[in-house]
């Protein structure tokens, strides 16, 4: 928007790091309702994403290998589960403004954790709120 009062989302990456974890970054200039609710969203959203990849998978072979035409050869397909087996999603979130659905703090890590004894139940999903309005720094 032209008008600094009505921007929204300033700026948003999606990362795939070199070890096959994905990192989603949003930078949030201002309160807005359901906030939390979206990026719960799109976290879920790429998690989807890893299971609508194909279910076979590809070899290289090495030079000179059975099939002088491709350079690569599809397995059997993958079993049931495997296609569930997935990469790490962080979902990290600059907030210029306070959440009060989060604790008055800078940063809230979550993970998806056991309610009674606070253990990870999965690792593989987390989000990470930066609340900047309790960033000080003398």
């Amino acid at each position: 928007s032209d008008n600094v009062n009505d921007r929204g989302i300033i700026f948003d990456l999606y990362c795939l790091t070199s070890s096959g974890e994905y990192i989603i970054v949003e930078m949030q200039n201002r309160w807005h309702s359901n906030f939390l609710d979206r990026t719960l969203y799109y976290v879920c959203r790429a998690i989807s994403r890893l299971i609508e990849r194909p279910i076979t998978d590809e070899v290289e072979l090495p030079a000179g290998g059975k099939d002088s035409v491709s350079d690569t050869v599809s397995e059997a397909p993958l079993r049931y589960g495997d296609r569930y087996k997935l990469s790490t999603v962080y979902g990290i979130f600059l907030m210029n403004f306070k959440e009060g659905k989060l604790e008055p703090k800078f940063r809230t890590d979550t993970v998806v954790a056991d309610r009674e004894n606070g253990r990870t139940v999965n690792p593989h999903f987390r989000q990470i709120y930066l609340q900047f309005p309790y960033f000080t720094k003398q």
